[in-house]
């Protein structure tokens, strides 16, 4: 399994857990439906078993985690607490790359790698 892959599992399990622990320390219900709706996106794109639709999973990965980097950061910012809004953050700001790189990857002509 690539590190891509394995990263990308590793990822979508966070924000699952994220989303759990957000809606059992009594936030919005939208935690839960946002972080399994993350997870389960990030996790069956990773199945994709065609080459064609690779580069259009690893398009809507990276715009998923920097849609997440993005609004995290902002209310990192305003709140300036590190839990659990940066550290959102920054994952989904290392995803961002990881994905990117994959997507260029592809792009150029790179078969992914399953193995």
């Amino acid at each position: 399994m690539s590190f891509a892959v394995t990263a990308s599992y590793t990822y979508g399990i966070l924000l699952l857990i994220g989303g759990i622990a957000g809606a059992a320390k009594g936030s919005a219900a939208s935690l839960i439906a946002a972080g399994g709706a993350a997870a389960a996106i990030l996790g069956l794109e990773q199945l994709v078993p065609r080459a064609s639709w690779a580069t259009v999973a690893g398009t809507s990965q990276l715009a998923i985690a920097g849609a997440l980097a993005f609004t995290m950061y902002g209310r990192f910012s305003r709140s300036g607490k590190f839990m659990p809004a940066g550290l959102v953050a920054s994952l989904s700001a290392a995803m961002f790359l990881v994905y990117g790189s994959r997507v260029l990857a592809l792009a150029s002509g790179a078969a992914p790698k399953r193995a």
